[in-house]
C-alpha cells in the first residue's frame, strides 16, 4: 500500500516506476537485484491526472498505476456509514487503550450531530474523534455535548499577565498543552507532535504515562 502517492518526490517516482516495470529492487548493501512479486495499491486525495499536467507527477508512472481506479466518496457523501464506523472505532480504541467500552447516546441528537459534520478529514477524522472520546469522556455513554465540545475550535488562551492566569505544576501544564494540541488538530498525533516540537514517539509515551498515572488519571478539561 502506497499511501498518498501524490506526495512522492519525483526522484523516488522514477525508482518506483522501475520496480513496477522490472519487478526488481536493489537492497541496501546488496550487489545484485532481487525479484519481487507484489500487488500495489496506491492511494491519493488529489487528481493525479491534473498533477501530471502540473509536472508534479510522472505521466508514465500514472499510466502504470492507473489500471483499476477506485473512487471512494468523502464521508460527508455517505452519511449512512458514519454511525456504524463510529461504533466500530469506539470498540477498537477501547480495546487498544485498555479502557471500558463506551457507547454513543441513543438520543436522535447524537446521530444528527455526527451526520451534520462535514468531516474534512474523512474516516481518519472520525476515528480520531472516537479515540478522543474513549480517552476523555468519563461516563459510559458519550453524549452529543461531549462530541461537540471535543470538536469545537479551541478558544484563545488568556494573555500571560491576564487575571485568568492560573499557576499549576509544570507536569500538569505539559499535560494540558498536549491535550490542547491533540484537540486543535482533531486528534492527529503527527500534527500535534509537530506543533509541540516533540517526536510522535515521545507524544505516545506521554499519553501512556498519563493513563497509568494513579494520581491524576483523568485527562484535563480543555476549553
Amino acid at each position: 500500500l502506497l499511501d498518498e502517492i501524490s506526495e512522492m518526490d519525483l526522484s523516488l517516482q522514477a525508482k518506483l516506476l522501475r520496480v513496477l516495470q522490472e519487478r526488481e529492487i536493489d537492497r541496501v548493501g546488496s550487489q545484485s537485484p532481487m525479484t519481487v512479486d507484489v500487488r500495489v495499491i496506491a492511494t491519493t486525495n488529489r487528481d493525479l491526472e491534473a498533477e501530471t499536467k502540473a509536472g508534479r507527477f510522472r505521466l508514465d508512472l500514472y499510466y502504470r498505476l492507473n489500471v483499476v481506479p477506485l473512487h471512494l466518496p468523502p464521508l460527508r457523501e455517505r452519511k449512512e456509514d458514519i454511525v456504524p464506523l463510529a461504533r466500530f472505532f469506539l470498540e477498537k480504541h477501547a480495546a487498544l487503550n485498555h479502557e471500558p467500552l463506551k457507547v454513543l447516546s441513543p438520543e436522535p441528537e447524537m446521530e444528527r450531530c455526527l451526520k451534520e459534520k462535514e468531516w474534512p478529514g474523512n474516516v481518519r477524522e472520525l476515528e480520531n474523534l472516537m479515540e478522543r472520546a474513549v480517552l476523555l469522556v468519563d461516563g459510559e455513554v458519550i453524549l452529543e455535548a461531549d462530541l461537540r465540545a471535543m470538536s469545537a475550535p479551541a478558544k484563545e488562551p488568556p494573555a500571560p499577565d491576564g487575571p485568568d492566569l492560573k499557576v499549576v505544576p509544570l507536569r500538569e501544564m505539559e499535560k494540558q498543552l498536549i491535550f490542547r494540541a491533540l484537540k486543535d488538530h482533531q486528534g492527529n498525533r503527527t500534527h500535534a507532535a509537530e506543533i509541540l516540537g516533540i517526536s510522535v514517539r515521545t507524544l505516545r509515551n506521554k499519553l501512556n504515562e498519563y493513563r497509568s498515572d494513579p494520581e491524576g488519571a483523568p485527562a484535563p478539561e480543555i476549553e
